[in-house]
């Protein structure tokens, strides 16, 4: 009678021991799944501060087209005052010496 006794508690430790090992298999998956679910977060903050940076680095391209055209806008007054200057100083030449 001891040794079924002795078997079944034997079985019993195998039966616990293969409980804890399909426990830890359990934990180790939820582990990773965490640990997936956590790399999928930083991957899409990564995405997310590149699709900010893009823009910011588009809006900075806008900004400094937009001040190139001012610029360009306040060369063409500019040149077009200077040129009533000569054209007005020609004038005054011209009728003082006739």
């Amino acid at each position: 009678m001891e040794s079924g006794d002795g078997r079944g508690e034997e079985t019993g430790k195998e039966e616990r021991k293969e409980e804890e090992r399909k426990e830890e298999e359990r934990r180790e998956e939820e582990r990773r799944e965490e640990d997936r679910k956590e790399e999928e977060r930083r991957e899409e903050e990564r995405r997310e501060e590149e699709r900010r940076e893009k823009e910011r680095r588009q809006e900075e391209r806008r900004e400094e087209e937009r001040r190139e055209e001012e610029r360009k806008e306040e060369d063409r007054r500019e040149e077009e005052s200077r040129e009533e200057e000569r054209v007005g100083e020609a004038g005054v030449v011209k009728q003082g010496g006739t």
